[in-house]
């Protein structure tokens, strides 16, 4: 979850556009990150869903998983994970349970798979998992939890 303050929108001025008109996005100078949980950022070199956008960040799993699965242009989105002052290159998302437990994780180039919410219980070596999204070839499956009661 990404967290604003009312003084921190900022004011659109678009040429062409009366000031007047209803706007699509609120446009934002500043947002606070968590710093808890990790945050996604998806761009691609070709344009995102939405042609004005350069850059998604995001900080929901489920939220990420719909993002990657929308048609992008011509190549597959890059994914950066930020948290704890360091940005990674995320190499693999995976959907994995263990128990009555599900929940999504993602892979950077270490190795290691790491939670993609706080909330989310340590990932035992006995989960089982699914690859359902790499850097290289985009979605490979459809993803979808069987239940989201659980955040995550």
């Amino acid at each position: 979850m990404f967290f604003t303050d009312p003084s921190w929108q900022a004011t659109v001025r678009i040429a062409g556009m009366a000031p007047s008109l209803p706007q699509k996005f609120h446009r934002w100078r500043l947002v606070g990150l968590p710093f808890n949980a990790p945050t996604f950022i998806v761009s691609s070199t070709d344009g995102g869903p939405d042609i004005d956008t350069q850059a998604l960040m995001v900080s929901d799993p489920d939220a990420l998983i719909q993002l990657l699965q929308q048609s992008w242009p011509e190549s597959t989105p890059i994914v950066r994970v930020m948290g704890r002052g360091k940005i990674a290159l995320v190499r693999e998302l995976w959907l994995y349970s263990f128990g009555q437990w599900e929940g999504y994780a993602y892979k950077t180039s270490k190795g290691k798979l790491e939670s993609c919410s706080p909330y989310q219980p340590d990932i035992p070596t006995e989960a089982e998992g699914i690859c359902i999204w790499t850097g290289r070839a985009g979605m490979l499956v459809t993803a979808t939890r069987k239940s989201t009661s659980q955040s995550g």
